[in-house]
């Protein structure tokens, strides 16, 4: 068989891969319901095109690699940042481009072309990307820096849009245990919930204007990090509380996985949290916040930080080397703001009394309130029923920053199974602005 014959064959079998491979129904719907794709084929997979990549270095593509996939992640909700993820039938890239709002060109669900001569493949921190030019300003940190604006339509070409990109179903432990594999690309989890103690959390961190990692856990124990930017539309939005599904792009930072959603619509999760069987309640409470980070919103397993009106939880603070939890609306602007910390369940037959100490700053009004409930399930505050406690809280004339020991509060006259402490704040961010604080808190 002569050279000519050989090369003819070999493009008549690419042709056929790529026509089969456009027709599988487990990725992609089809046929296209929208628009139409350029003279171009694709002649490697992006499997192919990551194959053999070692982390840490930047490689120049020099020869004429054109891969097609459809783009499974945008910057439309801004949880994105100029920075289009890619994927076809046998894995996911992200590729860096130094545009805004390019979503109105490149959305979701559009098939995009790309001539990789020219670019380069490198990675941010085993993030295997696509770029236009490696920075070697700082020759410890190179990086893969996005194509420049005005060379962005020789490189990207958009196809037919309104494709839709089945996620791949898979469980924590899956994508765990490979990945590499599913790197970059749609993925859904099923019978998943956030963690308890973030379930009274917003997406980001919008009073420090930060990015925030939460806990997604499954029933048997499994977890995995959800990373949302404080720039995405839905920031500053509650986390369900429920259990269901949540589909997403899956990512590495490093030896940490995470995940990014495109919207909340990729987040259902409105069923009964782990079978409704939450964990059986403890003898007592014993916290004295000091494995908190100052700064930070409390996070502590079993207990529930819960913002009910506003978007401001309790906060860690120090001071001579104590760290307590803290409240306050001051400099918030909220017209209302209530917000709850609420102990792990205990159990009512062997833990029956409560002291904590209080203290406040700034003093303009009496925001802090104790209350107890026997029916708070954990996660549905607003179904439950709490019962303010009478007990011996900081008052103005005590003076600021200083310790009130709340005495030994008796629960003995509540019946039932277990019970949940809740310190209630109440303020607003014009009038009543006074900061509280709470430590050591004990059921016994």
């Amino acid at each position: 068989m002569n050279i000519k014959m050989r090369n003819l064959l070999a493009v008549i079998a690419l042709m056929a891969t790529v026509f089969i491979s456009s027709c599988r129904k487990d990725d992609f719907d089809t046929p296209p319901a929208g628009g139409s794709d350029p003279s171009l084929i694709a002649n490697t997979t992006i499997a192919d095109l990551k194959a053999g990549y070692i982390a840490g270095n930047f490689d120049s593509i020099d020869t004429d690699i054109i891969i097609a996939g459809v783009v499974i992640a945008d910057d439309k909700s801004g949880n994105f940042y100029k920075t289009i993820v890619l994927q076809d039938s046998t894995g996911g890239i992200a590729i860096r481009i130094d545009i805004s709002d390019y979503y109105t060109k490149y959305p979701v669900g559009r098939r995009v072309f790309v001539k990789c001569k020219g670019l380069w493949l490198g990675d941010y921190n085993e993030l295997i990307q696509l770029g236009g030019y490696v920075d070697n300003s700082n020759p410890s940190q190179p990086s893969v820096e996005p194509i420049p604006y005005t060379l962005v339509d020789n490189y990207l070409i958009p196809g037919v849009y309104n494709l839709t990109v089945n996620p791949k179903l898979v469980t924590i432990n899956q994508v765990l245990a490979d990945p590499d594999f599913y790197q970059n690309t749609l993925i859904q989890l099923n019978q998943v919930e956030f963690a308890d103690a973030d379930t009274g959390k917003t997406y980001a961190d919008m009073i420090l204007q930060q990015s925030r990692n939460l806990v997604v856990k499954n029933c048997s124990g499994g977890s995995i990090e959800l990373r949302s930017s404080n720039f995405a539309n839905f920031g500053g939005d509650n986390v369900p509380n429920g259990n269901g599904s949540l589909v997403s792009v899956f990512s590495v930072f490093g030896s940490d996985a995470q995940l990014y959603i495109r919207d909340v619509n990729d987040v259902a999760m409105d069923t009964t949290r782990c079978a409704g069987n939450p964990p059986p309640p403890g003898a007592g409470v014993n916290e004295t916040f000091s494995s908190q980070t100052s700064g930070s919103d409390i996070s502590l397993a079993g207990w529930s930080n819960t913002a009910v009106v506003g978007n401001r939880y309790w906060r860690a603070a120090s001071f001579s080397g104590d760290t307590y939890a803290q409240a306050t609306a001051f400099g918030s602007s909220l017209p209302n703001m209530e917000s709850w910390l609420i102990t792990p369940a205990f159990d009512l037959a062997t833990a029956d009394t409560l002291s904590f100490r209080s203290s406040w700053g700034f003093f303009v009004h009496n925001g802090l309130s104790v209350w107890i409930s026997t029916d708070y399930d954990g996660v549905n505050f607003a179904s439950a029923t709490w019962t303010q406690l009478t007990c011996t809280l900081a008052v103005q004339a005590d003076g600021q920053y200083v310790w009130i020991p709340s005495g030994n509060v008796p629960l003995t006259s509540f019946s039932g199974n277990s019970a949940h402490i809740g310190f209630k704040y109440s303020g607003d961010g014009t009038t009543n602005t006074t900061t509280w604080r709470i430590d050591d808190v004990v059921v016994k």
